[in-house]
């Protein structure tokens, strides 16, 4: 997802004994089974931006869009971090990204310093709901010229929070779809060498998932 989307795809394991997820926590599975045999555990995945539309991150200065995004979540171990919740490493990428006609006037959104941790938690059958962390909350850096104004903010990843559907469970999840719908997003402290940073930004974005997942355990 746009900007944080670092944030905008969730992978994660959790083992118990011998051949299953726990049935009291929570798993991403290939199928949707109950419990989701090791085999059948997801541990990566690749979403991109449902077709036909854009990432946004707004604020009262521009708006700003990227046509091409590509996130991948990792998961950070084979470790079950509580009942319901799981953890994964977020990595993205931004192209095509700006606030003029041509989306050029933006030479760089990337993530900086250490990557994103976010946490995963079932919310209903197939449902759940991603969240960033304050221990690892991960960051992007926005680079762009707009109205003249340099723009160098750095983006955290620690109050983002996003509702994830798996695959089939309406008809626009797809194999897995991760939304952003005016999502607040918070800057990290003043910029380097930019002249001006948004007090208040939001993102908006939807994320699916290029390989079939299903939230179980």
């Amino acid at each position: 997802m746009f900007g944080l989307a670092a944030i905008a795809a969730v992978a994660a394991m959790g083992f118990v004994g011998g051949g299953t997820a726990s049935a009291e926590g929570i798993a991403i599975c290939k199928k949707n089974e109950l419990p989701c045999p090791i085999a059948g555990l997801v541990s990566l995945v690749h979403a991109t931006l449902q077709a036909g539309t854009v990432g946004q991150l707004l604020s009262n200065l521009a708006t700003i869009l990227c046509l091409e995004v590509l996130a991948e979540a990792h998961i950070e171990g084979a470790v079950l971090v509580s009942p319901g919740s799981l953890n994964a490493i977020i990595l993205a990428t931004f192209n095509k990204c700006g606030s003029n006609v041509a989306h050029d006037n933006c030479s760089s959104i990337q993530t900086v310093g250490e990557n994103g941790l976010v946490t995963l938690t079932k919310t209903a059958d197939n449902l759940g709901t991603t969240s960033g962390t304050a221990a690892k909350p991960g960051s992007v850096n926005v680079q762009c010229v707009i109205f003249g104004l340099t723009v160098n903010c750095d983006y955290s990843g620690e109050r983002l929070s996003f509702p994830i559907e798996g695959s089939g469970h309406t008809a626009g999840a797809g194999n897995g779809r991760l939304t952003a719908n005016k999502t607040p997003v918070g800057v990290l402290g003043l910029p380097l060498t930019g002249l001006f940073c948004p007090e208040k930004s939001t993102l908006d974005a939807e994320l699916i998932s290029l390989s079939p997942i299903f939230i179980t355990g």
